[in-house]
């Protein structure tokens, strides 16, 4: 083997070693990078976990708000049918009171005429008796 062969192959093996170590420079620096993305990963991992079991308590939030505004809405029907069964109660009532009052007045009118005619029969019956009276008197003195 001669000197060149020496320093050809010293330099191949040289070679050889920088490439090896670069190659474990390099898979550590993948292996370190992998590591990290998985780290990562896993962290991001976590906060999807996280965010869907928000997403879940706001949707069960949202519902409940919902359904809270139904019954309020049904509550506010409610009240609406309850004041305008209640208006109707009132308005009977009125109408009731009107027609009684109505009978009243008309009762009222019939036992005024008939008080008037009563007053009318009394004054006229007075007014024959004196007549009458005086006639009886006319009679027997004449």
């Amino acid at each position: 083997m001669s000197a060149i062969d020496w320093v050809t192959g010293g330099a191949a093996l040289g070679m050889l070693t920088t490439s090896l170590g670069a190659v474990a420079i390099s898979h550590g620096a993948h292996r370190q990078r992998t590591d990290g993305l998985a780290s990562d990963l896993e962290i991001l991992g976590e906060r999807v976990t996280a965010l869907e079991a928000l997403k879940i308590s706001v949707e069960g939030l949202t519902r409940g708000i919902e359904h809270l505004g139904d019954r309020l809405a049904d509550s506010q029907k409610l009240s609406a049918a309850e004041l305008a069964r209640l208006a109707d109660q009132v308005a009977a009532g009125q109408r009731l009171i009107d027609a009684r009052f109505e009978a009243m007045k008309e009762l009222s009118a019939r036992e005024l005429d008939e008080l008037k005619h009563g007053v009318r029969n009394i004054r006229q019956a007075l007014e024959l008796r004196p007549r009458a009276g005086a006639k009886a008197r006319a009679q027997a003195v004449g």
